[in-house]
């Protein structure tokens, strides 16, 4: 079986590194990543810088984005439309790049939107399914119900935010199975423990949210979103899950 893509959102450790610094991309490069997820977090941030992207492709199989939470702040779809070409530009030449991911409820108008994005892109981009916070993009019915209107949207799964709906561990690996069998594109996974993205080695029955991904392909990759306190967690928490992935 071929080797997990697993790594870290660079954003889980702005407590000591800036998550767009060489330093986070050496610092998942040293534990010895096969994945990375940069996060821009705010638009005010400098995006990625075109040599960054030339590291990273040089460190890793594969390569995600994850725009900025306040993308659509004011601006609407064509502030969006903005940040995708930046990120297209950015991108283009990174062999290992995988996809851009979105919150959804960032996009006020999909329809408009999705027109705009066909029609101009080739950059492949993905959704997550939000937390208890937000009002929309939540529930398993109204995401099959947005993939098949947008099916050229992938999908990136965040147990977290599952688990912070009130569902339980136990239904992870058939909600999966139930996207996948309805046909949306899972391109991405993001792991972490309970509450505000708690460390996984911090939280009780962590055990079986890991185990609740052996079955995935080993192609889909995993990005741990914990957040930490200290740059000595990091790899306590990748050792925590590689032991629990192993089926």
């Amino acid at each position: 079986m071929p080797k997990r893509l697993i790594g870290f959102s660079t954003g889980t450790f702005f407590e000591f590194s800036d998550p767009l610094a060489k330093e986070s991309i050496n610092f998942v490069k040293n534990l010895g990543c096969e994945t990375i997820e940069v996060n821009w977090h705010r638009i005010k941030s400098q995006p990625p810088s075109k040599n960054l992207s030339k590291i990273i492709d040089r460190y890793f199989q594969h390569v995600s984005l994850h725009l900025p939470v306040d993308m659509s702040d004011g601006g609407g779809i064509f502030k969006t439309i903005d940040i995708l070409n930046r990120t297209y530009e950015i991108f283009i030449r990174c062999k290992s790049f995988g996809y851009a991911v979105i919150h959804p409820n960032m996009i006020a108008g999909w329809d408009k939107f999705y027109q705009m994005f066909n029609h101009n892109f080739s950059l492949p981009l993905a959704i997550e399914n939000m937390d208890d916070r937000k009002k929309s993009f939540r529930d398993l019915h109204s995401l099959l119900e947005f993939f098949k209107k947008y099916p050229a949207i992938g999908l990136v799964f965040d147990v977290n935010h599952w688990i912070t709906n009130g569902n339980s561990i136990a239904s992870i690996a058939n909600t999966i199975e139930t996207f996948l069998s309805n046909g949306v594109k899972l391109v991405g996974i993001h792991l972490s423990g309970t509450g505000f993205h708690e460390p996984l080695f911090k939280t009780p029955g962590a055990k079986e949210i890991v185990k609740s991904l052996q079955y995935l392909s080993p192609n889909v990759p995993i990005i741990i979103e914990s957040i930490f306190e200290n740059p000595n967690e990091p790899a306590i928490e990748l050792a925590f899950i590689r032991e629990y992935l192993e089926v």
